[in-house]
């Protein structure tokens, strides 16, 4: 039995899921299932996932048995610039 970290989403993350109009749970799954993860500042990490038009970037950091959502974008290009 595989247990998954609680997420914990900060309050910055809250306000910027409320602008882009992105529910808690489209956040987790790009977290459960990113196209891709590329490394970010300060130990975090960028979870990026391709929607039809966009891409949603998730930032987040490990935190013993949690994980905390930092931010959430949307992004007219992914990580490659493309």
């Amino acid at each position: 039995m595989s247990t998954k970290p609680a997420i914990h989403f900060s309050r910055h993350s809250r306000n910027r899921m409320r602008f882009w109009r992105v529910t808690q749970n489209d956040v987790i799954a790009v977290l459960n299932d990113p196209d891709q993860v590329t490394p970010s500042r300060k130990g975090r990490q960028n979870a990026w996932k391709r929607t039809v038009k966009q891409w949603m970037r998730v930032t987040y950091i490990s935190e013993g048995a949690r994980t905390v959502v930092v931010t959430v974008t949307i992004r007219p290009r992914g990580p490659e610039g493309r």
